[in-house]
């Protein structure tokens, strides 16, 4: 009787051995899995934290327009160049003593980090000055001159200095912007003016191209 009593037991512990096995060997496996799966995420972070990012990204303008502008993570177009220092221009070179203070914030809205603190005193300055005596300027374009490599834009015109509809002054100048282009965005790195004379030497640079505005001349 006793015997047959231990023949029994002994498959009951036989069948508890090969299912605490299986759970061990199926523990191991997850575990391994487990392993596995986080180096793998490492290497994918460490690759893609490494990796310089080439996205290009393509502006398309209105509808109506079959002009593109195209940025990639450290340059833009030409065109896109010209368009972004054309408008920014426009802020600070048409402005009256009821705008300039907007029209001069806007524009520092766009200066780089390094560059805001100069930029800033300068223009704040002229605002005030145009606010104090209660005048106006104005530019009127005539040419404009684009060095994609250089990140540098030129415009040519006349400035005009206005005290109610008087003309108390006007001088033809160079307004030109020194951009930088950072994860596809452009930031003013320089604002400066130029004699008029100094515009055709920004045609130098056979990587550079001019563009002339309607009713202007070179």
């Amino acid at each position: 009787m006793i015997n047959d009593n231990h023949r029994d037991a002994d498959p009951v512990y036989e069948r508890l051995g090969r299912q605490a096995a299986a759970l061990l060997q199926l523990r191991r496996f997850v575990l391994f899995a487990l392993a596995a799966s986080l180096l793998t995420s490492a290497a994918l972070s460490a690759v893609i934290l490494t990796q310089k990012d080439r996205t290009r990204t393509v502006v398309i303008a209105p509808a109506e327009s079959t002009v593109t502008y195209s940025a990639e993570e450290d340059s833009v177009s030409a065109n896109l160049l010209e368009r972004f220092a054309m408008n920014a221009l426009a802020l600070i070179s048409n402005m009256t003593p009821a705008t300039a203070a907007w029209q001069t914030e806007t524009f520092l809205k766009y200066a780089a980090p390094e560059s805001y603190g100069e930029i800033a005193a300068a223009l704040r300055s002229g605002a005030a000055e145009l606010a104090r005596n209660q005048a106006a300027v104005a530019f009127f374009p005539m040419a404009v001159s684009v060095d994609r490599d250089e990140k540098r834009v030129c415009v040519k015109g006349e400035e005009r200095l206005f005290i109610g509809r008087t003309v108390t002054g006007s001088e033809p100048a160079v307004l030109c912007l020194a951009l930088t282009v950072r994860a596809g965005r452009l930031w003013i790195a320089a604002l400066t003016k130029r004699p008029a004379g100094e515009f055709d030497a920004q045609g130098s640079n056979p990587n550079s191209t001019r563009t002339q505005t309607k009713g202007g001349r070179s």
